[in-house]
This record gives structure tokens, C-alpha cells and sequence, in this order.
């Protein structure tokens, strides 16, 4: 069965709440995030892009399964953690794209899915006109950590695929419980970026 796109607006995406809470908590479990979530929080979480402005959430779906999602929003939005740590210039902040994750089940990695994927997220970010810079974080972790597995292959080739540079001195800070942790802590996340081209007043994507 073909696996489908669907971007949602504002309350249409309630009624898949728990299966993207759901589909959070597994993905984010594995290394490197090794995440300890509960579905109340991922729940509280998700609600932010159905109440943001230029928010962003696309499902993928196999028949009626959720297998894949990505998020966004403006940088100017994001908790101060983050937005904070990128930028204090308000107009630099208001340009600012920020993906927040793009994730997939175990079987479907490796299908070019996550390629479709964040190609139709960020046509969708380009048609709103408003952004010049795309922006993504991943968590940094010492090559020697004991839990990373020994297959493991890092989703940089994605990012370095579609422009996003990593910034090795641009870091911000996000907090999660992990796994054998007894609460939150502070993680170091590094950032990635990429401008997008303005033509006659548009934006414009290069692939």
C-alpha cells in the first residue's frame, strides 16, 4: 500500500493526537534521544502547532496507520530555550523557520520517505513567503556513549542533502526525562541551517 502526505490545519489534526503522541515516544525512545515520554505531556506538546500561527504538521500515513510526521513553526515562537539561543534580534527571529522534528517507525526508514517528506514541508514553509532561513536541531552526543548502538547511523546525509549546514558554535539547550533518569535534564542540541533564495519577491527552494 503507497504511503500518503496529509497536511493539516489548525483542529484537524485532534483526531490523530494520540497516534503522533504515540509515534513521539517510540521514535524518540531509540538512540540518541533515548526519551522517556508519557502521552499526557506528548499530547500537551502537539497542541502547539495546532494553536501557532505558520504552524506546521504533516502525517504520513500507510492505510490508516501513522507512520511518519514532521513539525515546524516560526522560530519566534519556540520556547526561549531554543529561540534565545539562535537569535535576540526580533527581525532575524520573525524570518526564522524552525523544524522540529521529522521522525518515522523503524520499517519505514530507508525509503526515501523522509526525502518526500521534508521536500513537501519546506514547499509548504517557501508559499507562505515569510521565511529566509530554515533552522533544525539535533542532540549532541559523545561518540563513545555507552547506549549507542553498534549499527547506528547518524540522519546528517538528510540535512546536508537538502543545504542545512551544521553551526559548531550554535547550540541551544532542550530538556527531557531520559531513560534511568528520575526527571528532566538539560540536553545540548546543535543547530542546522539554510537560507532560502528571494527571486522577484518570491522565495525560492533549491534542490
Amino acid at each position: 500500500m503507497a504511503q500518503v502526505i496529509q497536511f493539516f490545519k489548525e483542529n484537524e489534526t485532534f483526531p490523530f493526537l494520540d497516534d503522533l503522541a504515540a509515534l513521539r515516544i517510540q521514535v524518540f525512545r531509540e538512540y540518541p534521544y533515548l526519551y522517556d515520554g508519557d502521552t499526557m505531556y506528548e499530547k500537551k506538546y502537539l497542541k502547539k502547532f495546532i494553536d501557532t500561527p505558520d504552524s506546521l504538521i504533516a502525517v504520513v500515513f500507510d492505510g490508516g496507520k501513522v507512520i511518519g510526521a514532521i513539525t515546524g513553526l516560526p522560530m519566534q515562537y519556540e520556547a526561549a530555550s531554543i529561540k534565545d539561543s539562535w537569535s535576540t534580534s526580533t527581525n532575524e527571529l520573525n524570518r526564522s523557520y524552525y523544524f522540529s522534528e521529522i521522525l518515522f517507525l523503524p520499517a519505514y526508514r530507508g525509503k526515501h520517505l523522509g526525502t518526500e517528506l521534508l521536500h513537501q514541508a519546506e514547499v509548504w514553509v517557501s508559499q507562505l513567503n515569510k521565511y529566509t532561513t530554515y533552522i533544525l536541531a539535533t542532540v549532541i552526543r559523545p561518540a563513545t556513549h555507552l547506549l549507542k548502538p553498534v549499527n547506528y547511523e547518524v540522519s546528517d546525509f538528510l540535512w546536508k542533502k537538502f543545504g542545512y549546514k551544521p553551526l559548531k558554535n550554535k547550540t541551544c539547550t532542550i530538556s527531557w526525562k531520559e531513560l534511568g533518569e528520575v526527571s528532566e535534564t538539560d540536553k545540548p542540541m546543535l543547530f542546522w541551517s539554510k537560507e532560502v533564495i528571494v527571486k522577484n519577491g518570491k522565495m525560492v527552494l533549491e534542490f
